[in-house]
């Protein structure tokens, strides 16, 4: 039996996906940016150890929006947790910043941009329509509902 599925959870799984692609464009530039930074406050060179960070990070976050985008179309249960999960990634990265370089971190607007897809990630997952497509109502294998009717 195949599950329905919305024009929103399509538009999610293409949106993870185009994400991908754009992660593996833009990252490189941000993650060197950071390294600049984080060199320049310690009094380091520049390039020490950046090139393996930089293709690490780029590749895993690639994957990791692609392999989900796909799950999404595929309505995984996996893919919806992992998609829960990316948003908390995002805050716990917002928290090490402030941690590590202080409140003026959090002074970027594209800053601001990162909170706002974050949220309506969230939003948008939070949904009761979207956890029954998911099947994601589950504690447990043995059918104990999350969300008893």
């Amino acid at each position: 039996m195949e599950k329905e599925k919305t024009i929103g959870i399509k538009v999610f799984g293409w949106f993870f996906i185009i994400f991908s692609f754009l992660y593996l464009i833009a990252f490189p530039k941000i993650i060197s940016s950071y390294y600049k930074l984080c060199s320049a406050m310690v009094g380091l060179p520049e390039n020490i150890n950046f090139i393996p960070k930089l293709t690490a990070s780029t590749s895993v976050g690639f994957f990791l929006f692609l392999i989900t985008g796909i799950g999404i179309l595929k309505l995984k249960r996996w893919a919806y947790y992992v998609a829960l999960f990316i948003p908390f990634m995002y805050f716990m990265g917002i928290i090490k910043n402030i941690w590590l370089f202080g409140l003026q971190s959090i002074m970027k607007p594209s800053l601001f941009f990162i909170l706002l897809i974050s949220i309506i990630i969230l939003l948008f997952l939070m949904r009761k329509n979207i956890i029954e497509q998911f099947s994601a109502d589950y504690i447990t294998k043995k059918g104990r509902k999350l969300n008893p009717k």
